[in-house]
């Protein structure tokens, strides 16, 4: 009845054992007392919307429901207010499990989970641009630095992401140059012999390197569940095979729509300040599929020395990076908050720290999120008798 479990950082989920016994009283007293102990509201520190004023549950925070006209709650999710045939609700009532659930004890049941995994292809100017001096370094030097030195992206994150690469410039007769490596995780290696002795040189044919990505994208798809991403670095104002090319700006702005509608983003970062803002405006609207003049505009990257390169490539990465953990099995949707979500040893609050995104997928949310993605916690997911399916 078992299968093993396999995720980046370890996600247990099994079923509670559920045993018969009598249900402990629920109730809408505001008086924050649960059936067998205080509830949120009683105890040493209080949600801060306990005793708002309220006509509705909507109007309490999650964990709360609204009794005699104040926000309250009797229980807590995962606590031990309810009764044994209850489970505590997103409102922080005391509900009964249901009469048709089994009296025997239900077996263990192991779901294979996995973290989603991105798949990002880098896309690197070698022009000749390149070259320029980039604090005590040159712009490519930094940008290799970045991505494989000892404390680059690519070598802190070589097993959670899947990394690919490709390189674009002009070389005498050959327009587009590119050299380019295979997306893989743990390629760590492969990007390195690739960047490691590249020189600058050439023209900068941006729109070439973007088609590229996507035609690799086409023939190699990213697993199921792991989003396609472009990650466009560059110094300068793109051209073509010749350096005066007017369309340039026009290729490349093609090409990352393009991208967009094959379902591949594109990111933008600028090595250095030389490429007029507008243009990188462009691109970041239509890499998020969005009209190239969209105010807001989504957000590119601009680094004017190494270090700020570093940690803006260390911030894309980690912004592509996904907080939601694939379920091989259908979990009931509505019976969601009868979970109990623990990472390492802190227990998650519904709503709060984590959703269901949809029913086979657990999404954990903002300092959750931060933690799942910055340490090797386990997450370990709990549900009670009747909301997994049994699994053959």
């Amino acid at each position: 009845m078992s299968r093993s479990l396999l995720l980046g950082a370890l996600i247990a989920l099994s079923l509670a054992a559920c045993g018969g016994g009598s249900a402990g009283g629920g109730g809408d007293s505001p008086d924050a007392s649960g059936p067998t102990g205080p509830g949120p509201c009683g105890s040493a520190n209080p949600p801060a919307s306990c005793g708002k004023t309220c006509s509705v549950d909507t109007d309490c925070d999650v964990g709360l429901h609204c009794a005699s006209g104040a926000c309250t709650a009797v229980c807590t999710a995962g606590g031990t207010q309810c009764g044994s045939n209850e489970y505590c609700d997103r409102n922080g009532r005391c509900q009964d499990r249901g009469a048709d659930l089994p009296d025997a004890n239900c077996p263990d049941v192991t779901v294979n989970t996995t973290v989603q995994t991105p798949s990002v292809e880098f896309v690197l100017d070698r022009s000749g641009s390149m070259r320029g001096t980039f604090g005590t370094s040159t712009r490519l030097q930094a940008l290799k630095d970045a991505l494989i030195s000892q404390s680059g992206v690519v070598t802190a994150l070589q097993d959670k992401v899947i990394f690919g690469a490709i390189m674009y410039t002009t070389d005498g007769l050959t327009c587009p140059d590119l050299d380019q490596v295979p997306r893989a995780l743990n390629n760590l290696k492969t990007i390195s012999d690739l960047l490691t002795p590249a020189v600058p040189g050439g023209n900068t044919p941006t729109s070439a390197g973007i088609d590229a990505a996507v035609a690799d994208f086409a023939a190699n798809p990213p697993p199921v569940d792991s989003t396609p991403v472009i990650v466009l670095a560059t110094d300068g104002e793109p051209n073509g095979c010749s350096r005066d090319d007017p369309n340039g700006r026009l290729n490349s702005r093609n090409a990352v729509a393009a991208a967009f509608r094959a379902g591949i983003r594109t990111i933008v970062l600028s090595v250095g300040s030389d490429t007029a803002a507008s243009h990188l405006q462009e691109l970041a609207n239509l890499g998020a599929g969005r009209a190239v003049d969209a105010t807001p505009g989504t957000p590119f990257f601009v680094a004017d020395d190494p270090a700020e390169l570093s940690e803006q490539l260390k911030t894309i990465v980690r912004n592509i990076r996904s907080c939601d953990l694939s379920l091989d099995t259908e979990l009931d949707m509505a019976a969601a908050e009868q979970g109990t979500i623990t990472l390492g040893t802190q227990t998650l609050t519904f709503g709060t720290d984590w959703e269901l995104a949809d029913a086979k997928t657990i999404r954990l949310k903002g300092a959750a999120c931060n933690t799942l993605l910055t340490t090797d916690a386990q997450v370990s997911a709990v549900f009670p008798c009747g909301t997994v399916p049994e699994v053959d």
